[in-house]
């Protein structure tokens, strides 16, 4: 499709990337960045609604606003929720201001987060990932605790399983540019483990982690500075995205087997998310006692 009768690299590795880099060149403008963020967001509502994903309340207040100048500096795009003490407030999906980069960074930013990955993002950081679990998490939960004591490595698994569920339901149409990009996502979560430990229980250089992430993970050099910044004011975090996925992947598949014919995603997603930000292992257990 993009290279026509042009000879296939003789390895995997180079025509993936070959094809990545293809797709890469296909993005917003820095000025227009934002507004097509906030139209995924409008789509991924009605899609959601239209699978019956969720019970979703699209009356609670969210807002995708660009990213406040004290949250700048450690990732393109992030979720801010209500404070735990606040009975009501708003969700934002906060999208950094592009046009403020230097137009090297500006570019290599926009090819990480091309047409297709840029789906991906609004999925992971909005709906149904971040921003979605943390309406849940202020409607659902009660008690001062939870919402006080979240569980990092359940909000950062909830997000990674929601792009694949995602895709799962036919969101991109099963693109096949949709399917490689979600795969290079994939490897970013697994990176994301190698290099935490790489940096602070091995003490790599930050060379060898910059290679990782670039040559080996298909990342620019944008997302590769990013990434080796955030491993840098951050322990253990970055294993959260992975650990978490795994955990709730395998959850899912043990509900399913206990509903039997009773199950239905809905009802997978309306329950898990019902316990609040708690960890995993304890929402586990109570999805999957003998009463339930």
């Amino acid at each position: 499709k993009y290279y026509g009768n042009q000879k296939k690299p003789a390895d995997t590795v180079s025509t993936i990337r070959f094809v990545i880099e293809k797709i890469d060149q296909q993005h917003a403008a820095p000025e227009h960045f934002f507004d097509s963020l906030v139209t995924h967001v409008e789509r991924l509502k009605d899609f959601i609604l239209e699978k019956d994903l969720f019970d979703f309340d699209t009356a609670y207040p969210m807002k995708v606003r660009i990213m406040p100048a004290y949250l700048r500096g450690v990732s393109v795009a992030n979720a801010e929720f209500s404070p735990p003490y606040q009975a009501k407030g708003e969700t934002y999906y906060n999208i950094d201001d592009l046009t403020k980069y230097p137009k090297e960074k500006a570019e290599s930013t926009l090819q990480e987060y091309n047409n297709y990955s840029s789906q991906l993002l609004s999925i992971h950081e909005a709906v149904p990932g971040h921003c979605l679990q943390g309406i849940y998490n202020n409607k659902n939960s009660p008690d001062v605790v939870r919402k006080v004591f979240m569980n990092g490595t359940m909000i950062e698994g909830w997000a990674v399983y929601t792009e694949g569920m995602m895709l799962e339901n036919g969101w991109g149409n099963h693109s096949l540019e949709m399917e490689i990009i979600h795969g290079k996502w994939k490897l970013r979560e697994l990176a994301n483990v190698i290099v935490d430990y790489d940096l602070h229980v091995l003490n790599k250089s930050r060379e060898s982690i910059m290679d990782l992430l670039v040559k080996g993970c298909f990342q620019t050099q944008a997302q590769a500075e990013e990434k080796y910044h955030r491993a840098t004011v951050s322990q253990v975090q970055l294993c959260s995205y992975y650990s978490g996925y795994l955990a709730i992947e395998s959850l899912r598949e043990e509900y399913k087997q206990k509903k039997a014919d009773k199950y239905s995603i809905k009802d997978f997603h309306e329950k898990f998310l019902s316990f609040g930000s708690s960890p995993i292992k304890y929402i586990r257990e109570l999805m999957l006692a003998e009463n339930q």
